[in-house]
């Protein structure tokens, strides 16, 4: 074997990541992609606090109950990945999660956007890190690391 042909061996992709298995990844980056959701609030901040008039105290605020009910559902997320799988649950967090949106453009009162951004921290627990694991620790064995690193860039 030349010397060209070894040292261009660490430049082929892994065996278990071709194929079927690099969509399930690809797919697995999307979901994770979808968490970025969290930084729309601050591009609409001005927007709301204008037609509202709340302070940027109360609309900052909102992250706090969001954050600690994320934590709270964690392991609840996790049981309901293994008894179910991980699919029902990023197929369901997703269209719920678009349906949580949608609801924000309907509210008239912070406490309505409160309990929203508290149920789309929820449902992105169902598209962020214990499904999606799951799903690319089911589909690789030898590459799971860079596998689990491609994915979890995403977010």
């Amino acid at each position: 074997m030349s010397r060209t042909a070894r040292g261009a061996s660490w430049l082929r992709w892994p065996d278990d990541l071709r194929g079927r298995a690099l969509w399930v990844v690809v797919g697995c980056l999307v979901c994770q992609m979808g968490l970025g959701y969290g930084y729309v609030f601050g591009p609409l901040a001005r927007p709301l606090l204008d037609e509202f008039g709340w302070s940027r105290a109360e609309y900052s605020g909102m992250r706090l109950p969001q954050l600690a009910l994320m934590a709270a559902v964690s392991p609840f997320v996790g049981i309901a990945s293994v008894r179910f799988g991980a699919r029902p649950i990023l197929l369901a967090s997703t269209a719920l999660l678009g349906l949580a949106f949608a609801a924000v453009a309907r509210i008239d009162a912070l406490w309505q956007l409160y309990l929203l951004v508290m149920l789309q921290g929820v449902l992105a627990q169902g598209l962020g890190d214990i499904p999606v694991g799951q799903v690319v620790s089911r589909w690789t064995r030898q590459s799971r690391g860079l596998a689990l690193g491609i994915v979890y860039t995403g977010s």
